[in-house]
């Protein structure tokens, strides 16, 4: 999937974005637009410079070893993501305990990956 490009122009602050931040358990059901899902993606660990090597999320050594120590590094991108949501207007939540081969089994994830977070979005309920 062909996702936007992230806008850099929100319409909310981080201040107003900090202060606000809930964690949302209902959601309606309408579906996240594809530009939503493109912005979450870039605020998670999107290129910050036109040539893709500066990053919005922390990194070691410009190696960006999300898949390598996505331990360490899960907490970091999580937060991105729960920010960039509520600056979005979407409520989001921040799951980290579950059951991770049911995960895996629903969403297809390869046997080489282990999922570390889940972190439902969607519109306020």
């Amino acid at each position: 999937m062909q996702l936007p490009k992230p806008n850099f122009n929100g319409e909310m602050t981080l201040e107003a974005t900090l202060k606000n931040q809930r964690i949302i358990r209902a959601f309606q059901s309408d579906p996240i637009s594809s530009e939503f899902l493109g912005q979450m993606f870039w605020a998670a660990y999107g290129g910050t410079e036109s040539d893709g090597f500066k990053r919005s999320a922390a990194w070691g050594g410009a190696l960006y070893p999300l898949d390598l120590y996505a331990l360490i590094e899960a907490g970091h991108v999580g937060r991105h993501i729960f920010s960039e949501a509520k600056a979005l207007g979407l409520g989001s939540g921040i799951v980290g305990v579950f059951e991770d081969q049911r995960v895996i089994e629903i969403l297809g994830i390869p046997q080489a990956h282990e999922p570390l977070l889940i972190m439902p979005m969607g519109k306020k309920g």
